[in-house]
């Protein structure tokens, strides 16, 4: 006998190991196809949510297009009702003066002089307390 055998292997323990060696490559085999068939399936499902965040942004552009639409509608609608409404105060003194309440349009004057500034101060302090509460949550 060789020194590479031992004299306690007999033929059919070297069938016996062969054979195990022969069934886990084929697991292995098994288990490789299994993997790829798994990458696969991943890289399909990549491919579905790429798509779908695609979708997602077109459909985003298409809302921020409406959205900028729909804020120039309501800006030129409320421009057009402030000089309506500018034009049609005007016109009220005007027509006041016309006959000959000069009294009334000193007292509108006054009360415009005296009222504007807090009215437009208030509205103003408002927009930057809503901008800086705005400003404090996107830094949170």
């Amino acid at each position: 006998m060789s020194e590479l055998t031992s004299p306690d292997d007999s033929p059919t323990e070297k069938n016996i190991e062969i054979s195990k060696i022969y069934s886990f490559i084929e697991l292995q085999d098994k288990e490789l196809s299994v993997r790829s068939q798994e990458i696969e399936s991943n890289g399909k499902e990549m491919q579905l949510y790429y798509e779908l965040a695609k979708q997602n942004d077109r459909s985003d552009v298409e809302d921020r297009k409406d959205e900028r639409v729909n804020n120039q509608n309501t800006l030129t609608k409320v421009l057009i009702f402030l000089a309506f409404s500018i034009v049609l105060a005007i016109g009220s003194l005007d027509y006041a003066l016309y006959l000959g309440k000069d009294e009334i349009v000193t007292e509108i004057i006054k009360a415009i002089i005296y009222i504007g500034p807090s009215v437009f101060g208030g509205y103003f302090a408002g927009l930057n307390q809503g901008k800086k509460q705005n400003s404090d949550k996107s830094d949170d």
